[in-house]
Parts: C-alpha cells; sequence; structure tokens
C-alpha cells in the first residue's frame, strides 16, 4: 500500500511550488494496483513561463516527478 501520497505541482525551471494550487485530492493512500485520476487547478503564471511538473512522494514510496498534462 501506499501511504499518504502527496502531490507538488512545481516549475521545471525553477524547482519553486506554483502556489496557489487546489487538488481535487491529495495525500491519499493507494493499495496494489489501484489507479487514481487527480484533477488540478492553477494560475498559469505562477510558474513564470516554465513547463509545469507534478512531484509525487509519500510516507513509504520512493519520490518520483512526472510530467503534467495540460
Amino acid at each position: 500500500m501506499a501511504f499518504q501520497v502527496r502531490l507538488r505541482l512545481a516549475s521545471r525551471k525553477e524547482d519553486r511550488d506554483a502556489v496557489p494550487v487546489f487538488w481535487d485530492d491529495n495525500y491519499f493512500s493507494l493499495l496494489p494496483g489501484e489507479e487514481r485520476i487527480v484533477s488540478v487547478s492553477y494560475d498559469t503564471s505562477q510558474l513564470h513561463g516554465a513547463e509545469p511538473v507534478i512531484l509525487v512522494d509519500g510516507y513509504n514510496i520512493t519520490s518520483a516527478e512526472v510530467g503534467a498534462a495540460h
């Protein structure tokens, strides 16, 4: 089980969090093989022209970077 999965939206260029960010879910758990689609709303000007990146980490998972869908 992936426990307390946390999502962050950041600027790829500056590795700085975009704020404010509104997730429809965050800090959730996943059972093996389970998938979840999560939506996010944010002001693109907070990225200062950089590409967005979603960072994933959690209590018992390896941190990872995933591309942001537009």
